[in-house]
């Protein structure tokens, strides 16, 4: 796994970020799971989402 502090440039950027972050997802426009999946760069987040109406 990767050190995600590599993409910040300070502790008060990465605060101010993944705040902004999560007020984006808190307001998602449909019901989604939240969750993290291998990729070949290293684990990423992913919001699954579906269609109220459709399976």
């Amino acid at each position: 796994m990767s050190d995600e502090r590599l993409i910040y440039k300070s502790e008060a950027g990465r605060r101010e970020l993944l705040d902004h972050y999560r007020k984006v997802l808190d307001g998602w426009p449909v019901p989604a799971e939240h969750v993290r999946v291998p990729a070949p760069e290293g684990e990423t987040y992913h919001a699954r989402a579906r269609h109220r109406r459709r399976p």
